[in-house]
């Protein structure tokens, strides 16, 4: 026996422990094959319920997935059928469905994301707090950053899993406030070792390398990409377990000069370093930018399907239109070689044709020649798009030349169309400095 209607008072029956309740017994239509039944009982029950009080979100996406599941089509649940995909991925999420009753301005995609990384708390947090604190950008930036650093993590995850008990450990450089335990050296001057230091003094910093198969002519890195994770160890309140820094122990025995009787063993081995500290330094300048590289590159995948969105629409937004006609104006008289712009990673009309949807950049001058005059002023603000965004290249935010377009073209972005700038494109327009970045 099913219960069609009321449930919400056969469960209060049971909590006052009644043994029976008044019901009325329906037969079962038996022309009816068993999923249509089902999709009869649960749409009944779920336009009852949403009639008598207002169902939670969790409680609507569990009853998309059960008429999905019993064969409705989408059409017939009156859903897209993205929506039901979406659906069907949140729902295999207690976590995910819990936030759809908890954040209202969570979407179903969103909560499909959630429902991804389930295994990893971390990065639900991260995504829960990039959607608060700067909306559906914000979640979108984060979403796809997680994707791209999927290898880096993990390969952080595996290194630090066999760290003691009480070791902290970061992937994020810790920079002056743990310094590398190669530049300390012991009361004796001799170079300090990890024995030197006790558990609580020490701090493992695990750092990621990214190693390629090979580079284009262009320095692009091309080929597979193998991830490496290493730990640097690094000192906090070194002076506390009477290590310095070698300038200081040498002022503090002003008398050692060459010439004295000098252990140099423990010279040559504060030479060497000495040299690994340069090295360090070296190699954590190389690590800042491959990290704000790889930002840059995971802000423009985010950026060109923002674009490539809103670039769906029939007309143009008619309360932008002085500001959308004054920038094609203006960059077709003060920046107009970048139409021509090609390389490898910034072929303009390839870029453009692909905001377009556009298979082949070849097809647009077809395309514009069958298109209305709304449509044809929105593939002329494209064309616009795609040649400023041609110019901007992973490292753009650590060069000045063309910065004033590069800027005229992501604040049209933020303004305009509503996309929500990273700090690397901030970087990118000189109104953020990148060492300021973190890169976690």
């Amino acid at each position: 026996m099913t219960v069609i209607d009321g449930q919400r008072r056969t469960l209060a029956a049971r909590e006052a422990n009644l043994a029976t309740i008044p019901v009325y017994i329906m037969g079962r239509d038996d022309a009816l094959t068993a999923d249509e039944a089902d999709i009869e009982r649960i749409s009944t029950q779920f336009i009852t319920n949403e009639h008598r009080t207002e169902l939670r979100r969790s409680e609507r996406a569990r009853a998309i997935e059960q008429l999905s599941l019993a064969g409705l089509s989408a059409t017939k649940i009156r859903s897209k059928k993205a929506d039901i995909d979406h659906t069907l991925t949140a729902v295999t999420s207690r976590n995910a469905l819990d936030q759809l009753d908890t954040h209202p301005d969570l979407t179903l995609d969103q909560a499909a994301i959630l429902a991804k990384w389930d295994h990893d708390s971390e990065a639900v947090d991260r995504l829960l707090d990039a959607l608060e604190e700067d909306g559906e950008g914000g979640f979108a930036h984060t979403a796809q950053w997680l994707e791209d650093t999927t290898a880096q993590r993990e390969a952080v995850a595996e290194v630090a899993a066999p760290l003691d008990d009480g070791i902290e450990w970061t992937s994020t450089d810790p920079w002056g406030r743990a310094p590398s335990l190669t530049r300390y050296v012991t009361e004796a001057g001799t170079p300090a070792t990890l024995d030197d230091v006790p558990a609580a003094h020490r701090l493992a910093y695990i750092v990621v390398e990214e190693h390629n198969a090979c580079y284009d002519t262009d320095g692009n890195e091309v080929g597979d990409t193998h991830v490496d994770a290493t730990i640097e160890w690094r000192v906090r309140d070194a002076t506390q377990i009477g290590l310095m820094y070698e300038h200081e122990w040498k002022r503090l025995h002003p008398d050692h000069n060459p010439g004295d009787d000098i252990d140099l063993d423990a010279e040559a081995a504060r030479a060497a370093a000495r040299a690994e500290a340069e090295a360090q330094d070296k190699r954590a300048t190389m690590r800042r930018v491959k990290a704000l590289n790889k930002k840059a590159t995971t802000a423009r995948e985010v950026r060109l399907a923002h674009i490539t969105s809103w670039l769906t629409r029939k007309t143009l937004p008619k309360d932008h239109k002085t500001a959308i006609a004054q920038f094609i104006a203006e960059t077709m008289w003060s920046r107009h070689t970048m139409f021509g712009t090609f390389r490898q990673d910034g072929d303009a009309e390839k870029i453009t044709a692909d905001m377009l949807g556009i298979d082949k950049k070849e097809q647009v001058p077809e395309i514009l020649a069958a298109a209305t005059a709304d449509r044809a002023q929105l593939i002329g603000l494209a064309v616009v798009l795609g040649a400023y965004e041609s110019t901007i290249a992973k490292d753009s935010w650590r060069e000045t030349y063309s910065r004033r377009g590069r800027t005229a073209y992501l604040d049209f972005l933020d303004e305009v169309t509503g996309y929500t700038l990273t700090d690397i494109e901030k970087a990118m327009t000189g109104t953020l400095d990148p060492d300021t970045i973190d890169l976690d």
